[in-house]
């Protein structure tokens, strides 16, 4: 960790350390459960999170040695990572803090990047950089300095340090930017301006890299069918975290610091979100023309959904009879017990919304237990310690 100070401070960069590392995460975190994630400076000084409190005054105690200065306030120390944050002037001259576009694609939790030298912007090649610059040759810049070469957050500079204490090439050829210049001992091409492509790849990573794609793919599916599942009519946002599988799915820690509306507006060929009038700071969703097409894994989800649908009745959308009205409502029913897995409390069967109106429909003074009761070749009903619970048969 000395070893990198030192050519931070070789190049001028700010001294970096794990007191500002914990300060930098804290306000990130915070900041992305601010609306359009930006705040002003005097409210993040006076109202941020206690964890944003803590930190600061834990780098103010005790980190001297990392070059805190109070008298810069937050953000002045801010300013060092232009990466994450972007620091502009507001209206009265007050100082607009909110995150870069990159750091909003990208989770605090999995830690922070390696910070830019010398306060240069991210993708500066390294033939900018000061040729002058004694014993730091331009292939130990690129990675550290600049986060290139497929670094992922989480990785330690000084694991960097080890990894380029010198080229392990065995012999290629090629000049300029993006030729491969050798391969290394693993069989992984070294590129000038880039580094190695096998630094951070391990099946490890792979297999969690591959489980997370899998459950936001998941993710999207659930919200789509939650919208979907309100007949073409807009849905609030608490409407759809309340939705049994979204909610379900939302426990997950890989979603713990993730909003709906992040993930909606990373689907903006599936979902459209407009301003809610009759709720301030409220928004709404709806599904966009053809938006089931654009969603991940969308033929092979299409045909599983297409098997299902197979083994389950047709809904009947505008019932006109009575005998129709009926059917609707138990169809209604075996559709919302088939997607929870076949076992449900009847209280929570109450809040699909096609059930909803249906039973209206029918409506003659029976609770939903009683209408449960009234198919017993489709469903059983049990007394549990949580209620009613309605199984299909």
């Amino acid at each position: 960790a000395q070893a990198i100070d030192a050519r931070a401070q070789r190049v001028g960069a700010p001294v970096m350390g794990p007191l500002k590392d914990a300060f930098f995460s804290a306000v990130w975190t915070h900041l992305r459960g601010q609306p359009d994630c930006q705040t002003c400076a005097a409210a993040l000084s006076a109202n941020a999170a206690t964890d944003v409190r803590n930190a600061w005054n834990a780098l103010l105690e005790q980190g001297g040695v990392e070059g805190a200065d109070k008298a810069g306030g937050m953000s002045g120390l801010l300013r060092e990572r232009p990466d994450i944050f972007q620091i502009t002037a507001g209206e009265g001259g007050t100082e607009v803090i909110r995150i870069t576009e990159r750091a909003q694609a990208l989770n605090p939790a999995d830690g922070l990047p390696p910070a830019p030298a010398a306060n240069l912007p991210l993708g500066v090649p390294v033939a900018a950089m000061p040729a002058e610059v004694p014993g730091l040759a331009p292939f130990e810049v690129s990675p550290l300095a600049f986060g290139v070469g497929s670094l992922p957050f989480g990785v330690a500079a000084d694991d960097f340090a080890k990894a380029n204490d010198g080229p392990r090439l065995d012999s290629g050829k090629g000049k300029g930017k993006g030729k491969e210049m050798g391969k290394s001992r693993h069989g992984a091409p070294y590129v000038r301006n880039s580094g190695y492509k096998d630094l951070v790849w391990t099946p490890e990573m792979q297999q969690k890299k591959d489980s997370d794609k899998s459950k936001e793919s998941d993710m999207a599916w659930a919200l789509y069918k939650a919208v979907d599942d309100h007949a073409g009519q807009s849905v609030s946002l608490s409407q759809l975290g309340s939705d049994f599988k979204v909610a379900e799915l939302k426990k997950d820690p890989h979603f713990r610091q993730w909003r709906l509306l992040d993930i909606l507006k990373a689907y903006s060929d599936v979902f459209e979100t407009v301003v809610d009038p009759q709720v301030a700071g409220g928004m709404r969703v709806r599904l966009l023309p053809g938006a089931a097409a654009n969603l991940p894994d969308a033929e092979s989800r299409q045909e599983e959904l297409s098997d299902e649908q197979a083994f389950l009745p047709e809904r009947i959308e505008n019932p006109k009879s009575m005998v129709e009205k009926v059917q609707a409502l138990r169809i209604e029913l075996l559709l919302a017990l088939h997607r929870r897995g076949g076992k449900c409390p009847i209280q929570e069967l109450g809040q699909e919304s096609r059930l909803q109106e249906k039973k209206k429909l029918v409506h003659q003074g029976r609770k939903l237990a009683d209408w449960v009761k009234v198919f017993p070749d489709n469903f059983k009903v049990t007394s549990e310690a949580i209620g009613f619970v309605a199984q299909l048969i």
